[in-house]
């Protein structure tokens, strides 16, 4: 029985049907008179469509229809909205591109979908496809953020001459202003972190249903808010009550933020039901997904931190810009607002100012990925704190346990938005210390190549030992481990640049670089760890 209502763990009761191959996902489901649906795309990041003719297609082997932009125009369907845009902190006027589910005229970026064939299987919806022909018009294209805050970059959208779909800021940057140019030393730099994408054991998948006589739509989903997801089909995409729409979630095989709003195909393929009186099913193959999903972050920051004499930070400013890609997805504004949002961290800093720019650029729509703007405001900090201890000489270490909120400052508030009711961020970071430090050590033991750290520069006595020689016995084992064992037993005499006491650290160095005694590596650190701690503290 627990103890507590809430924070206990929860036993776990789903696992036995996956265990056993029981679970039930969308491409599992097959209903009567199921039919498939596969989509054809844009090859060309950015072009105008003078043509796409499918008449070949509608004629193939097993081809119920195919429709096109021009069909999903002329039954008046909506168009796929950005409702994530934080009023609280947008600077302007957002300007935004609302687009159909399926496009004509124009693709703004690769795997724009242009055509849905429906067929009696799924290789014949495929085959049929390729008798598609578009012809189109290419245009210059921008596909990097970086490339797209350029004054002279490829437009994306006409009448958006910067490619600035929105801004967000917030902060006191006349504080911060003031704060840098008094303070002891600043480190600037330019911090990029990468698109990536989430790559889910279970593609995406949608079947659509329409029930005639209850004039109603079913959609099964693979997502992770059927809620959400219906209420904005309902009154975004199809203009009707929601209670004529019903979403199904089944089990989601890995979704972390990407799953978590709706697609073109969910509206796809409940679009086609209706017409066809059929059920239409929908799967993404590895490759489409890769091409379609959400992708996370891409986001790069011009940044800022100031630091007095002593190491403590006094002010953060960073301007950073966003990559929402072309199509602006559903959820497009909840990574750049927590970005925002979060720019302090778990660090006491006084003066924050953060100016967050969202562009377009000529790539698929970027979406919440496992933290969703918090990882990128995270590293950034802790890169800038890497590199300003770099600049001044300084420990790392220490300048985050300087500058790390207390536990008896709580509650805190931040100097952007949110307050913090508890936290032991300390303690959390000498645990995490701790663990590295004896997986680093014991992984030597294992041929793993240890990590590179500055232990000559570490005020930390409990750790400088192992780290020293995690550093230096690390390249000695790789040599051993080689085969080249006169190199390591030499080499090893560049301790003694890290310790006074040279007699029992070389001693350990040359019984592993010269006999591979991993067992006396471990028994040796303990050693000469308890000795130097005592000497150092």
């Amino acid at each position: 029985m627990m103890k507590f209502g809430i924070g206990q763990p929860v036993t776990r009761k789903e696992d036995p049907k996956f265990l056993t191959g029981r679970g039930r996902y969308v491409d599992d489901i097959e209903l009567p008179d199921m039919t498939y649906g596969y989509v054809l795309r844009s090859i060309h990041a950015n072009a105008k469509i003078n043509s796409i003719d499918a008449a070949n297609a509608k004629d193939a082997p097993g081809v119920i229809s195919v429709l096109t932009g021009e069909d999903y125009a002329s039954d008046g369907l909506g168009t796929i909205n950005c409702g994530t845009i934080n009023p609280m902190i947008v600077r302007g006027q957002p300007k935004l591109r609302p687009h159909p589910a399926l496009l004509q005229d124009e693709v703004k970026c690769v795997g724009a979908p242009l055509a849905l064939v429906i067929a009696e299987s799924l290789p014949e919806a495929k085959d049929a496809s390729e008798m598609i022909k578009v012809d189109y018009d290419i245009l210059p294209s921008v596909t990097s953020v970086r490339e797209a805050r350029n004054a002279d970059a490829p437009i994306v959208w006409d009448g958006i001459d910067d490619n600035l779909a929105w801004t967000f800021g917030m902060g006191d940057a006349e504080g911060v202003a003031n704060a840098i140019g008094q303070a002891h030393h600043v480190t600037r730099t330019t911090i990029y972190n990468n698109r990536v994408t989430t790559n889910a054991m279970e593609p995406r998948a949608s079947i659509g249903v329409y029930n005639k006589g209850e004039d109603k739509l079913t959609l099964y989903g693979s997502n992770q808010g059927p809620n959400r997801v219906r209420q904005e089909i309902a009154h975004e995409l199809f203009n009707v009550p929601e209670n004529k729409i019903q979403v199904i979630a089944p089990d989601v095989g890995g979704g972390f933020g990407m799953k978590g709003g709706f697609y073109a195909e969910d509206i796809l393929v409940l679009w086609a039901s209706r017409r066809l009186g059929r059920p239409v099913k929908w799967t993404a193959d590895r490759l489409e997904s890769f091409v379609t999903d959400a992708p996370g972050r891409d986001v790069v920051a011009d940044c800022e931190m100031a630091f007095d004499a002593d190491g403590m930070i006094v002010a953060v400013r960073v301007v950073g810009d966003y990559n929402v890609g072309a199509y602006v997805t559903p959820s497009a504004g909840v990574p750049p607002m927590f970005f925002t949002f979060l720019m302090s961290g778990v660090y006491d800093i006084p003066s924050v100012a953060v100016t967050t720019r969202c562009r377009y650029t000529n790539t698929n729509g970027t979406a919440p990925y496992r933290g969703a703007g918090r990882p990128e405001a995270a590293y950034l900090l802790e890169r800038l704190i890497e590199i300003g201890a770099k600049e001044m000489g300084m420990d790392a270490i220490s300048i985050r346990r300087k500058n790390l909120v207390k536990s008896d400052q709580m509650p805190y508030q931040t100097a952007l938005i949110y307050a913090y009711d508890s936290g032991e961020f300390e303690k959390l970071m000498d645990e995490a210390m701790e663990k590295a430090m004896k997986e680093a050590t014991q992984g030597l033991g294992g041929g793993m190549l240890p990590v590179q750290v500055e232990a000559a520069e570490l005020r930390e006595p409990a750790l400088v030992v192992r780290l020293a020689l995690v550093e230096h016995l690390g390249e000695r084992l790789d040599l051993f481990m080689k085969g080249r064992q006169s190199e390591a037993a030499t080499e090893v005499d560049n301790l003694d640049d890290i310790f006074s006491q040279r007699d029992d650290a070389t001693h350990v160095g040359r019984r592993v670089g010269q006999l591979g005694d991993f067992t006396e590596l471990h028994h040796g650190l303990d050693q000469i760890s308890g000795n130097r701690e005592e000497s150092l503290s």
